[in-house]
Order: structure tokens, then C-alpha cells, then sequence
């Protein structure tokens, strides 16, 4: 068998990004035979644009001729085209795809990724596995959906304890409602005499990138860790709700976490191993009864990496994964509390035939209508703050401020479906008021509208009513 993994380099060399150490490594080290070759086309995409870095990774692919693909998400705008994974399947090679950062917000990349995949690998959000699972059981095809939280290469990570010289420490980008956080939670513990340190991450506060001196590479990453008494970890918006990996690093690194109380994290992983909080108010109380209670708080560290050396057994996920992959008539890895869970959700089913029904019927009113209807291609889409911003490939900018659908042409008006509101036009500039809501939309100028959005957000975090 051959492998063939598609490494992203967003930021610097793949071996230093979390997808070597969650896919690529567990990948490598799982004991099945394969020979493994990797290509990395984010250098190609940027010098010589999309059809040349296509045309350079087929090369590859024809000269390797791998029965097996891995891809990782990656944004419209710094992925290859979607013709060139269709392109592979169409050859019969399979697919696996891993989705990492997901939202309450389901992307069109998202969505086409589960078209174009053989295997649909979920790692952050249990809710986003349990939805695509149950998309996949409705529409009686589509990928093997597995959730792979947890299942990252372990011997990466080194527990030996350190000296503890840091009380709170946060690893990772300041950005969204986690900066106002933050500062805030800085500010209550100061007081104290509570030191809280920031380390990493790609953004500061203000949006500015870090310097790249501040950059921590995986040794002094695990190090800082190490020498906290507890490590913080957050969501970076409120628009997600993900199992981050900061909550295994710091098991892994045999430190007390501290974390969001996000409904996943708390499905998921064992309540007594780590700590919990809500408000900034709640997370400063929290961090002093932790810091003053220190062997409950280093008992529950012990136990945290016990958890996760027996729980999760990364090797048996990718044997079991690959032999699913070329025998999809093998069972595909899971655990006992995902199928639990699964099975709560498809006991709610009738529910989500009514609103697909209600769907089905306001597009059948389109048809209806006699006017030629078609979906808006999508260029890029991201999250800032509550709101969902998208730019179609023919230059439209908008900024929602509900989940957002899909956009859609009906004859001359362009229209966008959302979450509990009627469908919003999106062809005038400025604020556009619709029932239970409303949406920003600019034309032809999304980094602009991406400012707007971001000073709305700041004011919203920061109480004042002129967000509103």
C-alpha cells in the first residue's frame, strides 16, 4: 500500500504544525506497511497560483501512484481546486480528509470536503461528527465519518515534571472575545498577586501577528506547560464549540488544565480530571481555589494522563482506519461514548425531517416562481466574532449575523438563507434588517467589511449598546 499526506505549511515547515503531530506522526507510527510520501503545495500555490500547483501535484500523484490520500482542511483561497480532489477519486484513489477547526457555522469547504472524501475525519468538534454521522445515515450515502479527538501521537509529548514557576499560563493567539478575556482575567488576578502568562500563538490582542521571535516551537511549547500549575484553554469565539488540543497538551505534559465549559469538552472527557469555568469572574475564582489547593489540583493532573494513555490507542485507530479504508466492509474505530451519542441524536431525527421539509418547500416555492435559480460560489468564509463572513467568487462580501445556509441568485436578487430568519437580500451596501435579525453587507470589499465587523464585535464585547 501507498500513502500519499498532503501536509499543509500555513505558517512555517509542516513538521512544527499541529496536523504532523494529530495525523501524520499517529499515521507513521501505527504499525500497518505502507510506503509514505509527502507534498506539500502551499509553496506552489503561492508562487505560481492554483492551476500550476494543480498541475504539479497530479505530477506527483501519477509519478507515486498512492492507493491512499490524506488532506487536511484547508481555506478556499490557499487549497488546491476542488477538481483536483475530485480528480483522484474519479481514479479510484481514496480519500481521508481531516477537519480540525470547525464552527457552529457549517462551511461550504466543509461541505464539499465531505462530498470529495472516502473518509470524513472529525478532530476538534463532537457535535460536528455527530452532525455529519447523522448527514451521512439521512442522505444514505457519503464518507465514513469517525471522530478522532484524542488520538494524536503521545511519545511527542514528554511529562517529566519541571519546576512549577508559573501560576496560569494561556498558549495561543489573542483573538476574538478570548483577548477581551484575557485582559479582563489579568486584571482580577493581578490583584492577587496572580501571574498570568501568554505565550504563542499567530495573533495578539489587536489582530497583529505575533513576532516570530515569541514563536514556541514544540520542545519550548511543552516546556512552558510543564513549569505551569495550570494551563488555560478557551474556544477563540463564541461561534465555537470544540474539544481544543491545548485540553490533551496539558495532560500529555502531566499539567493541571483549566477549561471552558463548552458542551462537547464536557460529553467527552471525564469531569473530575480538569477544572471548569464559566465567566471571566468564574475562571479567576476558579484559578484561586486550584492554585490554593494544590495536591487535589496535581491528583487530577495524574489522572488527566492516565485517562488519556488508556483511553486512546492511536495506533489501533489508524490500523483500524486503513483497513476500513481499503475494505469498507471492516468495521471503522470508535468509542463506546460516540455511539452512545450517536444514538441520542438519531432519536431526534423527526425533528430534522420537519425542517428539511420546511427547506424542501421554500425551494420548491423558488422553482416555482419561474425565475432561473442558482447557489453563489463561495471564494472564502471565515467566522469573526457572531457573525459568518463569506465573499463569492463574483466579489460579494457579506457579513451574517445568523448560520448561514447558502447564498442564492434568484433571477436578478441574491439572497441568503439563514437560521431562523426570513431570506436576507444582499444587494444594497450597509446594514440590512430581516426578521429576528440582522445582517452587514458590503459590496466588493471584504477586508473592509471584515473591520466593520470586528469593531462591532469589540463594542458588543466591551457592553456598549451602539454594537446593537
Amino acid at each position: 500500500m501507498r500513502i500519499l499526506s498532503f501536509m499543509n505549511e500555513p505558517y512555517g515547515s509542516f513538521e512544527q504544525d499541529t496536523s504532523n503531530i494529530v495525523v501524520r506522526l499517529p499515521l507513521l507510527g501505527c504499525g500497518v506497511p505502507f510506503e509514505h510520501r509527502d507534498h506539500v503545495f502551499q509553496n506552489d500555490l503561492r508562487a505560481h497560483g492554483p492551476a500550476e500547483a494543480a498541475r504539479r501535484a497530479r505530477a506527483v500523484v501519477d509519478a507515486f501512484r498512492p492507493d491512499v490520500v490524506v488532506r487536511h482542511q484547508t481555506p478556499a483561497h490557499i487549497d488546491l481546486p476542488r477538481d483536483f480532489w475530485r480528480g483522484l477519486r474519479a481514479d479510484g484513489i481514496r480519500v481521508i480528509v481531516c477537519i480540525y477547526d470547525t464552527t457552529v457555522f457549517h462551511f461550504d469547504g466543509e461541505a464539499a470536503a465531505f462530498e470529495d472524501s472516502d473518509v470524513f475525519a472529525v478532530f476538534d468538534s463532537l457535535s460536528t461528527y455527530l452532525e455529519f454521522r447523522l448527514l451521512r445515515r439521512v442522505l444514505g450515502r457519503g464518507p465514513t465519518v469517525v471522530f478522532a479527538s484524542g488520538q494524536f501521537h503521545h511519545e511527542s509529548f514528554d511529562p517529566t515534571p519541571e519546576p512549577k514557576d508559573c501560576d496560569v499560563l494561556f498558549v495561543g493567539s489573542r483573538e476574538g472575545g478570548r483577548a477581551v478575556f484575557l485582559d479582563r482575567l489579568g486584571e482580577l488576578l493581578r490583584g492577587d498577586g496572580i501571574s498570568l502568562v501568554l505565550r504563542g500563538g499567530l495573533t495578539l490582542g489587536d489582530g497583529r501577528p505575533v513576532d516570530r521571535a515569541e514563536w514556541l516551537d514544540w520542545p519550548a511549547f511543552q516546556r512552558a506547560i510543564r513549569r505551569a500549575r495550570i494551563c488555560l484553554n478557551m474556544q477563540s469565539y463564541r461561534s465555537r464549540s470544540q474539544i481544543k488540543g491545548r485540553l490533551y497538551e496539558s495532560m500529555a505534559c502531566g499539567t493541571f488544565c483549566l477549561t471552558d465549559d463548552n458542551p462537547d469538552s464536557r460529553r467527552y472527557i471525564p469531569n473530575d480530571l480538569v477544572g471548569w469555568f464559566g465567566s471571566v469572574e468564574d475562571c479567576a475564582n476558579q484559578v484561586r481555589h486550584w492554585l490554593a489547593h494544590e495536591a487535589e489540583r496535581e491528583a487530577a493532573a495524574r489522572a488527566a494522563h492516565a485517562w488519556l494513555r488508556t483511553t486512546f490507542d492511536y495506533r489501533r485507530f489508524w490500523a483500524d482506519l486503513l483497513r476500513h479504508v481499503l475494505d469498507p466492509a471492516s468495521p471503522a474505530p470508535t468509542l463506546p461514548v460516540l455511539e452512545a451519542e450517536f444514538e441520542r441524536l438519531v432519536a431526534l431525527q423527526p425533528v430534522l425531517i420537519r425542517q428539511q421539509l420546511a427547506l424542501i418547500t421554500e425551494l420548491s416555492r423558488l422553482l416555482a416562481s419561474g425565475q432561473p435559480v442558482e447557489r453563489m460560489a463561495v471564494k472564502r468564509e471565515g467566522v469573526r466574532g457572531s457573525h459568518s463572513v463569506i465573499e463569492t467568487v463574483d466579489g460579494l462580501a457579506a457579513a451574517l449575523s445568523r448560520p448561514c445556509w447558502d447564498l442564492v441568485r434568484v433571477g436578478e436578487r441574491r439572497l441568503a438563507y439563514v437560521a431562523d430568519m426570513d431570506p436576507l437580500p444582499l444587494d444594497e451596501v450597509g446594514t440590512v434588517s430581516a426578521t429576528r435579525g440582522r445582517a452587514v453587507v458590503g459590496h466588493r470589499d471584504g477586508r473592509a467589511l471584515v473591520r466593520v465587523v470586528a469593531e462591532l464585535e469589540r463594542r458588543r464585547q466591551a457592553g456598549d449598546a451602539t454594537a446593537d
